[in-house]
């Protein structure tokens, strides 16, 4: 049984060093990010549609993209997001459905899914992610969760600044989502220097997510 993000591969990716006369700095590898097996727990019955809870929030309906974007999907047409028209589609972790970025502007987005046994439910499978990322680099700081709905399907939110030995400091954009028959989990990061010029374009991207009709 095939582990949550299991192999999350090198990001391929080059952030340009904040103050270091120009050179480039690999972001490097983010170790797996790994759910309980199905094997391990019964599969749980599907809930019934998704409802904002006290304190949630819900977007929009993704309709049409926004001037100056375009819808990018998965590869089996069951999920996207909108990104930016200068964006494209990159190889940054094996196990994702949808891997785009933007170099010039350091922002990057992947999407990963996984099936609904792999957790009894959304705040299990969150624990999960968030505690392996943490493992993952080095001296986090981690802020959330967010409770919000993103296109009718609940979700939680969390931002983390962390260090990374060729990097840096990252910022990363983690956010997890309940969908009708999976968990997705959306990962956005970019350099911490460029975060606060960055984050609210990437925030856009991860609450234009959206399962396509069946």
């Amino acid at each position: 049984m095939r582990k949550l993000g299991l192999g999350l591969a090198v990001l391929g990716v080059l952030l340009a060093g904040a103050g270091c006369g120009g050179t480039k700095n690999e972001v490097g590898r983010l170790l797996p990010v790994a759910a309980p097996s199905s094997e391990d727990r019964p599969a749980p019955t599907d809930p019934p549609a998704p409802t904002p809870e006290p304190g949630e929030s819900e977007t929009a309906d993704p309709g049409r993209p926004a001037a100056g974007t375009k819808v990018v999907t998965s590869s089996d047409r069951k999920r996207g997001i909108s990104v930016p028209e200068g964006w494209k589609r990159m190889e940054l972790n094996r196990d994702a459905s949808i891997e785009v970025g933007d170099t010039g502007v350091q922002e990057f987005v992947i999407v990963i899914t996984d099936k609904r046994a792999a957790a009894p439910s959304l705040g299990e499978y969150t624990k999960v992610v968030v505690g392996n990322l943490r493992k993952s680099v080095k001296n986090p700081q981690v802020t959330g969760p967010e409770r919000t709905v993103i296109n009718g399907m609940q979700a939680r939110r969390y931002s983390v600044v962390a260090s990374h030995p060729s990097a840096g400091k990252v910022a990363y954009y983690l956010t997890t989502v309940q969908g009708r028959t999976g968990y997705h989990q959306i990962l956005a990061w970019t350099s911490a220097a460029h975060a606060p010029a960055a984050e609210p374009g990437l925030n856009s991207i991860i609450t234009s997510f959206h399962e396509l009709p069946r």
